[in-house]
């Protein structure tokens, strides 16, 4: 899935005639902490509402400086690339553009979470998270280690934690078979933490719990 297809096109654009009490109604109205900015097709930057409450309701947006000209992502990149991207910055939603620097849409972060999520948790397979220090991972050997045990890795999400005490990643991986049991003694033996195991076959409380874990670490 590219961000194109994650794009809600019912998410406004400001532009430079639009004053500040306009830009903020139109962040309440659809829940957004930043806006895009845009000059006919042209991409401008982003305008964020903490930045806009420190003036009067009638300037011009023209009239201030824009932020973050640079943030926004190519309407080419992955689904996990969008999801990271909202994560490292801590968004509600972020521009799309083309390669002529000219606006697509907006894609909120929540509609990003709940597509990565649903794209895990789909068909036949198993899911774990595993828990690493920033020095402990290698996906050559996580696949290696998995693949000696006849089992292949179908999808794979890596996010970065924060704000623990010790930083590292938690790694989301969907295999291709429902019994991994194998794999995961495997993992086990060569140290990995394994924190959470959600089986296709647990489609009642298990599968709802672990979806449900999935989408609250994910949501910003």
């Amino acid at each position: 899935m590219l961000a194109t297809e994650l794009i809600n096109y019912e998410i406004p654009s400001l532009k430079l005639s639009d004053d500040v009490g306009h830009a903020l109604e139109l962040m309440h109205e659809f829940k957004a902490n930043v806006l895009a900015v845009v000059d006919q097709k042209t991409f401008l930057g982003t305008l964020e509402e903490d930045f806009l409450m420190n003036f009067d309701e009638k300037t011009a947006l023209k009239d201030l400086p824009l932020k973050n000209p640079e943030f926004s992502i190519a309407e080419d990149v992955s689904l996990i690339q969008v999801v990271d991207y909202l994560l490292e910055k801590e968004i509600s939603l972020v521009p799309v553009i083309d390669d002529k620097v000219e606006f697509v849409g907006s894609i909120y972060s929540n509609d990003a979470n709940a597509s990565l999520a649903t794209t895990l948790y789909s068909g036949k397979g198993s899911v774990i998270e595993l828990k690493l220090g920033l020095k402990d991972y290698s996906l050559a050997e996580i696949s290696r280690i998995v693949e000696n045990e006849g089992i292949s890795i179908q999808k794979l999400f890596v996010s970065k934690d924060t704000g623990t005490e010790e930083d590292g990643f938690s790694i989301y991986i969907k295999f291709n078979k429902q019994d991994i049991g194998s794999a995961i003694s495997s993992l086990k033996r060569f140290g990995y933490k394994i924190n959470t195991f959600a089986p296709e076959s647990a489609v009642n409380e298990l599968e709802k719990d672990r979806y449900e874990m999935l989408m609250k670490y994910l949501n910003v």
